[in-house]
């Protein structure tokens, strides 16, 4: 992923599972990817930024061990 800014309710290209997609960036460290059926809310999406961000900083920290 390129882009730096999450992505919600993407259409896959090969769908196959869950209709939607969602990608929220972890500071150049990978990216969270979750699979779902129906549209997120705001306040889901809140909570994915969230999520997103404790796992990179996380990561960051395994990182500097």
């Amino acid at each position: 992923m390129d882009d730096s800014d999450p992505s919600f309710d993407v259409r896959p290209m090969n769908p196959v599972g869950p209709a939607l997609r969602s990608h929220l960036p972890l500071d150049g460290l990978g990216v969270l990817a979750v699979a779902h059926e129906p549209s997120l809310t705001a306040e889901t999406r809140g909570e994915l930024e969230r999520l997103a961000a404790s796992a990179a900083a996380l990561l960051r920290a395994d990182r500097s061990r």
